[in-house]
């Protein structure tokens, strides 16, 4: 998961949030059960405060998304208004959507030992090491 995230702004940690968008949007709420990083009870207490139409808890710890992705899916999916009928898509749409850079990431790259991100105007390569690790100092 490292190698997909991003740093995040600065400002992220000064700015204020004047207004909340989940005040005024609806919002479903996950709690992990076997949170680690944010206190379960902590999250239950966010959620209540947001008042969401809906919470799931998982017995899960902090990447849930990577544990159980269908249990993490299953209110979005829920949520989510349903897809036009292909029929009725704009020109250029596909069923997913307008088309989107391709990310060369995923189940082969891993297998392969990479992984690597590409998006218009950006390439990423990272290569792992497969082997024990060694330096100049230990030839």
């Amino acid at each position: 998961m490292a190698v997909t995230r991003k740093a995040p702004l600065a400002s992220t940690f000064g700015d204020a949030v004047t207004a909340p968008a989940w005040r005024v949007k609806p919002t479903w709420y996950q709690v992990s059960a076997q949170g680690r990083m944010i206190h379960p009870d902590s999250e239950r207490r966010m959620a209540a405060r947001m008042n969401p139409r809906k919470t799931v808890e998982l017995e899960a710890g902090h990447a849930p998304l990577a544990s159980q992705p269908h249990a993490v899916a299953d209110p979005i999916e829920a949520a989510a208004p349903p897809s036009p009928a292909p029929d009725r898509l704009p020109t250029g749409a596909g069923p997913g959507g307008p088309a989107r850079p391709r990310l060369t990431r995923g189940r082969r790259a891993a297998q392969r030992g990479s992984v690597s991100d590409q998006a218009p105007g950006r390439s990423v390569h990272v290569r792992r090491r497969t082997g024990p690790a060694t330096s100049a100092s230990a030839r």
